[in-house]
């Protein structure tokens, strides 16, 4: 059965490692799709963790939105997306303004108080 290439361009560019996958094109390809899923998965597992710990109000938001921009930015290197400032995409650098935005809230976020 051949894959038919997304035209959304949520597939990854070339490479030659041994999990890659031909949407159809010939062309072995990253599986970003797949790397969004296991990265889903131990968010999950991170967060489920984080609640055994005290944090306030919107804390967990805050760290699954951290994590998920810092994953964002990084996973948008493997697309083949426009790169037109700096050699970054657009959602990179919305991405890059919101960890900014978030980056005075990352120690309290991200400090694991133990329960009293």
């Amino acid at each position: 059965m051949a894959f038919r290439l997304l035209c959304d361009r949520t597939y990854g560019i070339a490479t030659t490692l041994p999990w890659s996958v031909d949407f159809g094109d010939g062309i072995l390809r990253h599986p970003t799709q797949l790397y969004e899923i296991f990265f889903y998965i131990y968010l999950l597992f991170l967060i489920n963790l984080r609640c055994l710990y005290q944090y306030r109000s919107g804390e967990l938001f805050k760290f699954y939105l951290i994590s998920y921009v810092i994953f964002r930015f990084f996973i948008d290197f493997l697309k083949p997306d426009f790169h037109p400032l700096f050699g970054l995409s657009a959602i990179q650098i919305a991405c890059g303004l919101a960890f900014l935005y978030y980056l005075p809230n990352i120690p309290q976020v991200f400090y694991i108080q133990a329960h009293k």
